[in-house]
């Protein structure tokens, strides 16, 4: 059976590459977004790199942004592309207080870049931005567990070793629960 497609993401892969695309999302940021500076991202450019102290997430006004991470043997490994109205870099201030991928511009994009202290405020201010945020995280989570489910219907051999080494660098404990693998 096909993992699941719906109108937040679409799973899609490479050879060795899994990601999902977050690209018809309908979230409202204004409340956050309002007095600050939009700025502009060329294609290809990079926005932040993962491990760098996380003090700024961006809302993805225009375009779209790649994020990826590093594999064991030093491949870049795209993870996820967000469009207009998803927000990046807020994942890693719940975890380590850094960003915990790389995100780079996969076309010409505008940001709102936003204080992460402004963020976390207007989430314990406002329950209806929070639950936004919430719905947010869940499309993000669903997308990476369908592409990594995509990736191991698919895989033989070495490229089951790399969506295992996927699901083992990315994921947490309790995304992983619904994860089964079947061999």
């Amino acid at each position: 059976a096909n993992p699941p497609a719906g109108p937040l993401f679409t799973p899609r892969m490479a050879s060795t590459s899994v990601s999902a695309w977050l690209t018809d999302l309908r979230f409202d940021w204004s409340d956050v977004t309002r007095g600050y500076r939009t700025q502009t991202l060329a294609n290809d450019a990079q926005l932040f790199q993962e491990g760098q102290t996380c003090h700024t997430v961006y809302v993805v006004m225009q375009g779209r942004i790649r994020l990826t991470s590093e594999s064991v043997d030093g491949k870049e490994r795209h993870l996820m592309i967000v469009g207009p109205t998803g927000l990046v870099g807020d994942c890693g201030h719940w975890v380590s207080k850094n960003y915990v991928v790389s995100a780079f511009a996969s076309t010409d994009a505008v940001l709102c870049p936003v204080p992460m202290s402004v963020l976390l405020s207007a989430l314990e201010r406002d329950p209806m931005l929070a639950r936004q945020h919430q719905a947010l995280a869940a499309a993000r989570d669903t997308g990476n567990r369908s592409a990594l489910e995509a990736a191991l219907m698919r895989a033989r051999g070495p490229a089951l070793d790399e969506a295992l080494v996927a699901i083992s660098s990315h994921g947490d404990a309790g995304s992983l629960d619904a994860l089964r693998v079947v061999l």
